[in-house]
């Protein structure tokens, strides 16, 4: 004989003690209170001068190109910032990026979370050994800020992970 019932309490009552005291007739198997309670989530919001144009981070419908009246679609994001409350990575994890390079010591990507390895620059004509990129050629740069941006140092953007390396 399988029988579930529930039975709703008022607020005024204690749910545990009614829990108990049904399980204690013996006219049941198992009696236990469910408790509801609203759960409260929790934004990491970083001070970072451009996370407010990171719509895919955090997109609260906000204007991201004024000029073009570009605007993001409110919670079409990752939600980084609810994210952030349970990790925001950890150092022994490195994160590979195939680009034009990472600038050494960037305040965003500080040499302590980069690994710099001999052989990894493939630009012909500059030295093989240096992974800065040459020229203009940010891109790299870009790619490793989205990854591992350092967060809350009021300048640049913030990163998905700011505590993994960036090799």
């Amino acid at each position: 004989n399988k029988f579930h019932a529930v039975l709703e309490v008022a607020l005024s009552l204690d749910a545990c003690d009614i829990a108990n005291k049904i399980q204690e007739s013996g006219m049941v198997k198992f009696s236990h209170p469910n408790f509801i309670m609203p759960v409260d989530r929790h934004q990491v919001i970083p001070n970072d001068t451009y996370f407010n144009n990171q719509f895919y981070l955090r997109n609260t419908g906000q204007v991201f190109n004024p000029v073009e009246n570009h605007f993001g679609l409110a919670n079409a994001d990752i939600n980084a910032a609810f994210a952030w409350n349970t990790t925001t990575g950890i150092n022994n994890i490195i994160v590979a990026v195939i680009d034009e390079g990472v600038t050494p010591n960037h305040p965003d990507l500080p040499n302590a979370r980069q690994v710099r390895l001999n052989g990894s620059n493939f630009v012909p004509g500059e030295n093989a050994n240096d992974p800065t990129p040459g020229l203009n050629n940010n891109h790299g740069n870009s790619c490793a800020g989205i990854i591992a941006a350092t967060h809350n140092n009021n300048e640049g953007v913030s990163g998905i992970a700011p505590n993994v390396r960036i090799m």
